[in-house]
C-alpha cells in the first residue's frame, strides 16, 4: 500500500516583492518594465496571449534549448496600444487588456473583451527568496483548475498541491503527487471565461497550490501560487490568454 508522510516544519526566508515601477521601455513588441533591481518584461504574442517574465537580479536568464514555447522573436508582431496613467500602465491589444500597477507591489490584472478580470495577481503579485521564484493569483468564485500531466485524483486539483517532478510510480493511490508524467500547464477555468497559464522553468522543479483559506464564517477561496525552485534564482515565466468568446 502507499504511504504518505507528513514534511518535517522548516524555516523559510520571507518573499521579495517588486517595488514601484520607476520607468518604463517599450518596443514592438512589449514592454520592459524597470523596478528598482528587478525587472518585468511583458511580451505580446497574439492579440490574445500575453508572456510575462520576472527577473529578480535584472537580467533574464538565456532561453533553453529544450523549451517547448516558441521564443518571443518566432510570433509574428502584433499591433498594440500603451496608455499610462499615474497609479497604472494599460496595454490593450484587439482581444485583451492588461493593466500592470506602477505601486508596490507591483500587480497584474487581465481583462478580456467583454472588460471581465482574470488571472489577477493576488496580494502578494510576484516574488523571489533564495532558491525559488512564485507567483500568486486570485481564485474567482467558481473557478476550477485542469491539467498538471498524468495525475491521480479528481480531474478538478482545486485545493491541492502538485508537485511538477517525474517518478516511475508503480504503487500509487489516489493521493499520489508525482507520477510519470508532469507537465507545467494548467487550464483554470471559470463560467464567463477562463485563462490558460503555463510555465517552463530553467531546470529543477515546481509546485503549484490551489487553496482556500480558511476564516471566521466559512471559507475564502485566496489564491493559486506556482513556486519554481532550483539551485539558483531562475526567471519567472508565465503566459495568459482569455478564452474566445
Amino acid at each position: 500500500m502507499p504511504q504518505y508522510f507528513g514534511k518535517l516544519p522548516t524555516t523559510q526566508q520571507p518573499w521579495s516583492r517588486l517595488g514601484v515601477v520607476q520607468s518604463i521601455q517599450r518596443h514592438d513588441r512589449g514592454v520592459h518594465f524597470e523596478c528598482g533591481d528587478p525587472c518585468l518584461a511583458i511580451t505580446v504574442l497574439a492579440p490574445n496571449l500575453i508572456r510575462v517574465r520576472m527577473a529578480p537580479t535584472g537580467e533574464f536568464m538565456p532561453r533553453r534549448s529544450w523549451a517547448v514555447t516558441l521564443d518571443d522573436a518566432e510570433w509574428p508582431v502584433v499591433p498594440f496600444e500603451v496608455r499610462e496613467t499615474e497609479s497604472a500602465v494599460e496595454i490593450e491589444t484587439e482581444q485583451m487588456r492588461v493593466c500592470i500597477h506602477r505601486h508596490q507591489p507591483c500587480g497584474i490584472v487581465c481583462f478580456d473583451k467583454a472588460g471581465r478580470p482574470f488571472a489577477q495577481d493576488a496580494d502578494m503579485g510576484m516574488g523571489w527568496r533564495m532558491g525559488a521564484t512564485a507567483a500568486w493569483k486570485q481564485i474567482e468564485t467558481d473557478e476550477h483548475f485542469y491539467g498538471f500531466g498524468e495525475r491521480t485524483g479528481l480531474l478538478d486539483k482545486l485545493s491541492e498541491r502538485k508537485t511538477n517532478w517525474t517518478v516511475d510510480a508503480l504503487d500509487y493511490g489516489s493521493l499520489t503527487d508525482e507520477m510519470y508524467q508532469a507537465i507545467h500547464f494548467l487550464s483554470p477555468c471559470v463560467q464567463t471565461s477562463a485563462t490558460v497559464s503555463f510555465a517552463t522553468p530553467p531546470f529543477g522543479a515546481s509546485s503549484i497550490s490551489v487553496r482556500n483559506s480558511q476564516e471566521s464564517g466559512g471559507w475564502k477561496r485566496v489564491a493559486a501560487t506556482w513556486t519554481i525552485t532550483s539551485s539558483t534564482v531562475p526567471t519567472l515565466n508565465r503566459s495568459f490568454a482569455p478564452t474566445p468568446s
